[in-house]
Formats: structure tokens, C-alpha cells, sequence
């Protein structure tokens, strides 16, 4: 089989997922922009393509993050109004420490992270989101 990625065909390499969805990620921003080149000004097609970009970037920041969905023991416990980074963490079987090692921060940080006394900024929310698999603002209260 043969998989064309960065222009370039690579016959019989092994794609990760995340090469996968890439490439998937590619022709779609290819589809999107030759729709925008033959727009027209209809007011249907221009939906139309802003759906499949909002599509795109939705892949795009899946295959970013690794984003999973939320376990259910995850999300009832945040409804409930549990902290979300803790939330989270229990529900993938992590430690704070392994959190902490896998976010690059330190345990302390993540136990006041967990406890309310540290606001999740942005570039937080980001590294604990790629360590948790979820969407930065799954992170943020």
C-alpha cells in the first residue's frame, strides 16, 4: 500500500495513528480549500465549508492531544462538582506523581493544581491535557 504524506509517496512504511490522521487532516484542508477557490458566495455552500473546517480543526487538536473521551466516572464526578485535573487522574489510573512526571511539574504543584490553591493557566492546562489525553479545557474549572 502506498500513503502519500508530505507530498511525498511512501511505499510500504508503517503510518502511526497519528501520521494517519494527519494525512487524513491534509486532504481534508485540500477538499476545503478547492471548495473555498470554486465559492461562489451561496450562502449553503459557504456553511458547508465552514462545517468541515470546524471538522478539521476539531481532528487536528484530537490528534494533538491524543484527546480521548472523558471516562463516565470522570464526568459525573466533575459534574458533581469534583476538580477536574482530579477527576481525570483517578479515572486514567494515575498517581499525582505520575501526572506530575508526565505534565512536567512538580507533585506539590499538582496537589494544590488538584485542591484549588493554583489556578490551571493556559500552557498548565495544555501539558496536563496531553498527559490526561483530554482537551485543554477539560482541565479548566
Amino acid at each position: 500500500m502506498s500513503v502519500e504524506v508530505g507530498g511525498v509517496a511512501e511505499a510500504g512504511i508503517k503510518l502511526t495513528r497519528k501520521q494517519r490522521v494527519l494525512a487524513r487532516i491534509a486532504a481534508d484542508l485540500d477538499r476545503l480549500a478547492d471548495a473555498l477557490a470554486a465559492f461562489d458566495g451561496d450562502e449553503d455552500d459557504l456553511e458547508e465549508i465552514l462545517d468541515g473546517v470546524e471538522a478539521v480543526a476539531d481532528k487536528a487538536r484530537d490528534a494533538a492531544f491524543g484527546a480521548e473521551e472523558i471516562p463516565a466516572e470522570a464526568a459525573e464526578a466533575i459534574a458533581a462538582g469534583a476538580n477536574p485535573v482530579a477527576a481525570l487522574r483517578r479515572a486514567r489510573g494515575l498517581t499525582q506523581e505520575a501526572l506530575a512526571q508526565a505534565a512536567g511539574f512538580s507533585t506539590i504543584y499538582i496537589s494544590k493544581l488538584e485542591r484549588g490553591e493554583k489556578p490551571v493557566r493556559e500552557g498548565t492546562a495544555e501539558a496536563l491535557a496531553l498527559a490526561l489525553r483530554v482537551w485543554p479545557e477539560n482541565i479548566v474549572t
